[in-house]
């Protein structure tokens, strides 16, 4: 008996394989469009089946390729269907393989369903990852990362098939399987790829805070630290102790018998030291609007520091190979010559006391027409403006010599770069306030 031999099987006698890694065989549209063809031409591309041998479908054939035919020939009402029928795919593992290599590059065949369909494989008898990777000519890699993606859970997944989150982030969000609320925070923005890489830094501060708070908890009570916990609700009502908003070392705080207030979701010591006995304090009151303030206003500033490095990679990512549009417009606004003592930072060079010119000088040299003009652009135009992003205040000034306001507009229509969640916050919480007061302005007026 050949391994493959070509016939036309009846429709009723093709069963689907419960294996098949395609979940979605398309819309109702294609497939009436499908069936129309069927109708009129026949299957040009031949089915791929393999006999059944036991069990209540003996004498009947399992499809490997072609379910959205039979779904197409029923719906068309086709009675039979040009078939391979393959012998020399004996085994369940062989199968799948090419149940995978098969649906790789058609429409809606997702990640997930890879995925899905190389755990299959790697749960076959006798398939392990070099295996797996083989039969597929794949790399390992490709095949461990597949099969990590099926350990993630239903909502990640359903966004994986949707597109919404891609294999990269996947990977990322492993790290969090045991952490709902985090894999939730982060699903929330996978589609925004810069609000992703805030959220992203954020979550893994946190966790390596959380790691890490148990040793530097009793690195601190041995070096002789109190450590209490850091007190709950939206405002601190420091009564017997008062922080110092300051940075220490353990032996500093030793020196000036300093506290460390901790708290588990907060990545940060902040340091305290007892009030003295005639020196009693209480908080001042405050509204709830004006709590709600200054939560919101500490919530944009921390957003603002994890959006620095995400701006700063995307602006050095535009230069290292920059985009033909991005080139054009820096070209129209490009009108002075580079000042060699201040491109260090953009090019990756780092700061000592002082930076050799000829390190400025090769490192331009290795730049291409398009870097020069974007490395011009961003040491015109970018400079201090980067640093002082980071600062609240500095994203309400418009003009002078302290504005950000020329820089923000370069970046967003220039650059084209997208403002993170934490960034747009910034921006509109100056424009309620300009809005507010235009409206006092008004009413003034009246």
């Amino acid at each position: 008996m050949t391994t493959i031999e070509t016939r036309r099987i009846a429709v009723d006698a093709l069963i689907d394989n419960p294996d098949n890694p395609r979940s979605d065989l398309g819309s109702d549209q294609d497939l009436v469009e499908l069936a129309n063809s069927l109708a009129k031409d026949g299957n040009t591309d031949d089915c791929h089946v393999v006999p059944m041998t036991e069990g209540a479908d003996a004498g009947k054939f399992m499809l490997l390729e072609g379910h959205r035919r039979k779904a197409a020939a029923r719906l068309g009402n086709v009675a039979d269907l040009a078939c391979k029928i393959r012998h020399d795919l004996d085994t369940k593992a062989k199968q799948i393989a090419f149940m995978i290599v098969a649906n790789t590059h058609r429409e809606n065949f997702t990640e997930m369903d890879a995925a899905r369909g190389v755990q299959s494989l790697l749960d076959c008898e006798g398939m392990n990852v070099k295996a797996v990777a083989k039969s597929l000519s794949r790399g390992e890699k490709y095949v461990r990362s597949r099969s990590k993606i099926t350990k993630l859970s239903q909502a990640a997944q359903t966004k994986i098939e949707d597109a919404t989150l891609n294999i990269d982030q996947a990977l990322e969000l492993l790290a969090f399987a045991d952490d709902e609320k985090a894999e939730e925070r982060l699903l929330q923005v996978a589609d925004k790829p810069n609000d992703w890489e805030v959220r992203l830094a954020a979550e893994k501060e946190v966790r390596a805070w959380r790691e890490n708070l148990p040793r530097l908890t009793a690195e601190l009570q041995g070096a002789g630290v109190e450590v209490v916990d850091r007190p709950e609700g939206p405002q601190w009502e420091w009564k017997d102790i008062s922080p110092t908003y300051t940075e220490h070392s353990v032996t500093e705080a030793v020196e000036k018998d300093l506290i460390a207030v901790v708290h588990p979701d907060f990545p940060k010591i902040t340091w305290a030291r007892k009030r003295e006995a005639h020196k009693p304090w209480t908080p001042p009151e405050k509204t709830p609007e004006e709590i709600a303030a200054d939560v919101r206003r500490g919530e944009i500033i921390r957003g603002l520091e994890l959006a620095a490095p995400v701006r700063e990679s995307f602006l050095k990512g535009i230069l290292k190979k920059p985009a033909a549009d991005v080139v054009h417009q820096l070209a129209l606004d490009m009108a002075e010559q580079l000042d060699l003592g201040s491109v260090g930072f953009w090019l990756g060079i780092e700061e000592h006391e002082e930076i050799d010119d000829q390190e400025i000088v090769d490192g331009i040299a290795k730049l291409s027409t398009d870097q020069l003009i974007v490395l011009n652009h961003l040491v015109r135009h970018g400079g201090n403006k980067e640093e002082l992003l980071t600062d609240l205040a500095s994203w309400g000034r418009d003009t002078g010599y302290m504005s950000t306001g020329p820089w923000r507009e370069s970046l967003e229509h220039s650059y084209g770069y997208q403002w993170t969640e934490a960034e747009l916050e910034a921006i509109q919480h100056f424009a309620a306030q300009k809005a507010a007061l235009a409206e006092g302005d008004d009413n003034d007026d009246i």
